[in-house]
């Protein structure tokens, strides 16, 4: 079975974890993935945005998280309160390379987020929108960076 994420292991699991095993993916090379939280830089509300991120990777929280749902915690001392299963975790993806990525996409999310809401407060149509934003990615994307292909 192939899982996409540890939100998967609540029901593989029928709510206990602990009955699972861990175990690396044949390949140590095999690219991990991951979230990030990002704060567009026209965010009205920044300060209140970036607290909020520090609430959510709060070493205590992530400890809960990775106890309920085996989410990698991203804290040494959420990492430590986390569990037997959140642990075997991070210690399979040991080696793991970064999946790939372009250096600019974080700031995709500068023009993607506003034009969400703005189709969502109904300020826009999500044509106007999404044209606006293919028009601002192309303009970030020709100018060229060490990692372009």
């Amino acid at each position: 079975m192939a899982l996409t994420g540890p939100w998967d292991l609540q029901a593989l699991s029928d709510g206990n974890l602990e009955s699972l095993d861990v175990t690396a993916f044949p390949s140590k090379k095999a690219p991990s993935g991951g979230q990030v939280l990002v704060v567009p830089r026209c965010s009205n509300r920044a300060v209140q945005a970036w607290s909020l991120a520090l609430d959510l990777t709060a070493p205590g929280l992530q400890a809960s998280c990775a106890r309920t749902l085996a989410a990698i915690p991203t804290t040494s001392d959420g990492l430590a309160e986390g569990g037997r299963v959140a642990n075997a975790f991070y210690l399979a993806l040991e080696g793991a390379s970064q999946l790939p990525r372009h250096l600019r996409a974080p700031e995709l999310f500068d023009d993607l987020t506003p034009a969400v809401l703005a189709v969502v407060a109904q300020d826009a149509t999500s044509d106007e929108a999404l044209s606006g934003v293919a028009g601002a990615w192309r303009r970030l994307y020709a100018v060229p960076t060490e990692n372009s292909p």
